[in-house]
């Protein structure tokens, strides 16, 4: 009897400390599974029966919200807040535009840049013969090998007329240009200059309607005072090469000054000239105007040919007291108010490019580059 109260007590003790197991193992937690140490199980395949501590696993759930698509990669999520950019060709002015004519041609009054053209828009637009340089609206003149349609387009004042490119400047191109400090000479590649001499330095031989203003002028640019004894301007016939006139200069006076001036033409001209300058008066019509026709300073005491020029055409060679003539030709052509002028003042490098055709004349004083 005291055998069956033992056992039966000792089983009610080990009901219990069950119990109190379980409630401190807690209740009510939602997902969270327990293992019991006691379990028999074994799931991890260590063969220990899964006496382990208790594992307790709990399940978290992250969630992310993604913002705004980033297509372009530019990390700013492409958001758009505003209207679509304009678009330049769609004939409709918008944001920044100033015009929009819907096509591609950049030489009416909008260019592609939907702006008007511009000396300074990086394209060949408006007038222009080449990208922001060339024609009368841009002050820029294009290099070699840009595009041009005339001289005045390149900063070498020499424009291929069958390419329609801008030659590089050159020594030998009768034009004054690139860094020369006369007409083919002087400056950084060039040869140097001659020193200023004794020379034709202006011809006016035709004006509009009657001609009223002829003249031919000499300047004596060396630093010595010239004899003008046996000294002739000699006029040339063109049509045939033979002389049709000469004029002595020493009828002007026995000397011509360093730097001095000496004009021959009618009196309209010769009577409006400063007091110092020598003239010797011709009648109206004096000079011809031919093409081609010519006039050379000829010194007949030393049986040379100081200087000479021929216009509107090349000229063969002419014989005069004994003396061969060999003309210069001038480029340009004398038929409209103004005259020939030596550019610079007094130097002959015996290149057509020596002359310019310049309005005002400027008959007894320094010619003037425009």
């Amino acid at each position: 009897m005291k055998t069956d109260n033992l056992r039966f007590l000792s089983c009610l003790l080990a009901t219990s400390m069950m119990f109190a197991v379980s409630c401190n193992g807690g209740t009510g937690t939602t997902e969270t599974s327990a293992t019991d140490s006691d379990s028999d199980s074994d799931s991890d395949g260590d063969d220990d029966d899964d006496d382990d501590n208790n594992t307790t696993t709990t399940n978290t759930t992250n969630s992310t919200t993604e913002g705004p698509g980033d297509g372009d990669g530019d990390g700013d999520g492409d958001e758009t807040t505003g209207p679509p950019p304009p678009v330049c060709g769609d004939e409709v002015v918008e944001g920044d535009e100033v015009c929009d004519d819907g096509n591609d041609d950049d030489t009416d009054d909008c260019t592609i840049l939907c702006m008007p053209p511009a000396c300074d828009d990086g394209i060949v637009s408006g007038a222009e013969t080449d990208i922001d340089c060339g024609g009368p609206e841009c002050e820029a003149k294009c290099d070699a090998d840009q595009g041009c349609f005339q001289n005045e387009d390149c900063a070498s004042l020499n424009c291929d007329p069958d390419n329609n490119v801008c030659f590089a400047a050159a020594c030998d191109d009768g034009i004054l240009n690139g860094t020369e400090e006369q007409v083919d000479c002087g400056g950084d590649t060039c040869d140097p200059c001659p020193d200023p001499a004794v020379v034709i330095n202006e011809i006016d031989y035709d004006q509009p309607g009657g001609d009223t203003g002829e003249f031919v002028e000499i300047f004596n640019g060396t630093p010595d005072d010239l004899d003008l004894m046996g000294l002739f301007l000699v006029m040339i016939n063109g049509s045939n090469n033979t002389v049709y006139g000469a004029v002595d200069l020493s009828n002007a006076g026995p000397t011509l000054v360093a730097g001095g001036y000496l004009v021959v033409g009618v009196p309209a001209i010769t009577g409006g000239v400063p007091d110092d300058v020598l003239t010797i008066d011709q009648a109206n019509n004096f000079l011809q105007n031919g093409s081609p026709d010519a006039v050379a300073l000829v010194d007949v005491v030393n049986m040379e040919v100081i200087d000479n020029v021929a216009y509107e055409g090349p000229m063969g060679d002419v014989m005069f007291m004994g003396i061969d003539i060999v003309f210069t030709e001038a480029q340009p052509i004398d038929n409209d108010d103004g005259s020939l002028q030596r550019i610079p003042n007094g130097f002959d490098n015996d290149q057509p490019g020596d002359w310019l055709f310049i309005n005002p004349p400027t008959p007894g004083l320094e010619n003037i580059a425009p």
